[in-house]
């Protein structure tokens, strides 16, 4: 299904569930049909092998150390940088209360 959301254009899809475990199941299916997924939510509630996946991670994928280090001075830069990650992604992964993260906000 999410799948067919994507070829549709209708991208970035968010899927929700309510425990970190069905999260990282969701997201172990999604990145295993190759979709380009980000999960939102504490990196210490994620399974060590779907690190590479957290937002904080692919934020910094996308920035260099000096840019990180700025934003971490200033809170807006950051954010920025977590929304590029988002906007890159087909697929966002979070649990239901995660869902109402600030990054997730216009």
């Amino acid at each position: 299904l999410v799948r067919l959301w994507i070829a549709s254009g209708r991208g970035p899809v968010l899927v929700c569930a309510d425990s970190n475990v069905a999260v990282d199941n969701l997201l172990t299916g999604c990145s295993a049909c190759g979709l380009n997924c980000v999960r939102v939510g504490r990196p210490e509630a994620t399974r060590p092998d779907l690190e590479q996946y957290n937002l904080l991670e692919r934020s910094k994928e996308q920035s260099s150390l000096a840019t990180i280090a700025a934003a971490q001075l200033n809170g807006n830069n950051f954010w920025a940088q977590e929304k590029k990650a988002l906007a890159a992604a087909e697929v966002i992964c979070c649990t239901c209360s995660g869902a109402d993260h600030p990054v997730l906000q216009d």
